[in-house]
């Protein structure tokens, strides 16, 4: 009897842990659905602001923040660069205030955004993240800012410098009168103005590491502005010491293996200028019946206009020039061709005939080159095929 009491007990007892070793499993498991989102979902990512105060931004602004795991936030604020601390716990979130800040004039505009940005992150108390997306809550829970994780895509991109590092241990601004560009090609090369000269090279990206060079110029010298040549060659060395690289709004940051700012630069601002770059010939539309001619090799079809009202260009095998004008619509005459016969299946005298007859053109809209003949019958679409040399 004694003996089925013992058992009865024991079997009590298992029953009693199983069931509660069954509800914390349920309860384990219950938690791991619906786990409080932690600082790590804010690490990792440059995020762009979407919108302000369920408002979108100034048009052509940028604002972003960045949250590292030591604890410190950065970002541009449209205008100028912040940075500051945070704490974060579960689903809470304080920034301090005020900010550090750099003190750049911009458009009232700009700086009416900026400064309600930058109040609205001092009053924030709460943080989700929900795909790509954060957004920023007060304590009562009401949206104060909403943000999208920024693609760090690099090519295709275009940028213009705004200081570089000069190798004495400084980062400079870029001499007043000159241009220092950097355009990260889909087919991994690098090419732009390094002041004076035209570079280009390969490029190369792992995850956020970044491999520049070795880097060829054109060798031309410059006299104005002065020190442009000093600088060319400061720009260019900085360039190849980058290791890593990181997007922030419409800024970029190439870095050293040490962690030292090489280059830093804005996107380059698109201009409805069609000078200083060598147009692609791609494809040829009759607009009255829809046809369409495409170009296999628009790199063999070249048309590159230069400030001074002169073209040169390539017709298939033929090197061309000539001038251009753009008073009272497009006129394009050419001068001077070589002669060399290009096959049966070139294209090259359709092109010069239609180049010959356009009377409008300009930029497209999306980056390109559109010329048209009187009554815009025959349409000819050009691509951005890089930089001309100078």
């Amino acid at each position: 009897m004694k003996e089925m009491q013992i058992k009865s007990t024991m079997k009590a007892l298992f029953y009693s842990l199983g069931l509660c070793t069954g509800l914390f499993i349920l309860a384990a498991c219950a938690s791991s659905t619906s786990q409080p989102i932690s600082e790590g979902d804010l690490t990792g990512q440059v995020w762009g602001l979407s919108t302000l105060m369920d408002q979108g931004l100034v048009p052509g602004s940028s604002i972003s923040a960045q949250f590292t795991s030591d604890g410190k936030v950065s970002g541009s604020a449209g205008c100028n660069q912040y940075s500051g601390t945070y704490t974060a716990s579960g689903n809470t979130l304080k920034i301090s205030s005020p900010l550090a800040s750099t003190m750049k004039a911009c458009s009232q505009e700009l700086m009416d955004q900026e400064s309600a940005y930058l109040k609205a992150l001092g009053e924030v108390r709460n943080f989700t993240v929900s795909g790509d997306q954060l957004t920023l809550s007060d304590a009562n829970k009401k949206n104060l800012l909403v943000y999208k994780a920024q693609s760090q895509d690099l090519s295709g991109t275009s940028w213009e410098v705004i200081g570089y590092n000069n190798g004495k241990q400084a980062v400079t601004s870029v001499l007043a009168g000159s241009t220092l560009t950097a355009e990260f090609g889909t087919d991994g090369n690098l090419s732009g103005n390094s002041g004076c000269n035209n570079y280009n090279g390969p490029y190369t990206i792992t995850a956020n590491q970044i491999k520049i060079g070795p880097l060829a110029s054109t060798r031309m010298a410059c006299a104005d502005p002065a020190g442009v040549m000093e600088q060319e060659a400061q720009y260019l060395a900085a360039l190849e010491t980058a290791a890593t690289y990181q997007l922030k709004g419409t800024g970029l940051e190439l870095r050293t293996k040490d962690g030292a700012l090489a280059v830093d630069a804005a996107i380059a601002t698109p201009t409805n200028s069609i000078t200083g770059i060598i147009w692609q010939w791609v494809s040829v539309t009759n607009q009255s019946t829809g046809e369409t001619t495409t170009v296999s090799n628009p790199e063999n079809y070249t048309i590159a206009f230069k400030t001074d009202g002169t073209f040169e260009g390539k017709a298939d095998c033929n090197n061309i020039s000539g001038t251009y004008s753009q008073e009272n619509g497009f006129s394009i005459k050419l001068e001077t061709s070589t002669m060399a016969y290009c096959g049966d299946a070139s294209l090259d005298q359709q092109y010069l005939t239609l180049l010959g007859s356009v009377a409008a053109g300009g930029p497209d809209g999306a980056g390109g080159l559109a010329l048209e003949n009187a009554g815009g019958e025959q349409r000819m679409l050009f691509q951005n095929g890089g930089t001309a040399l100078k």
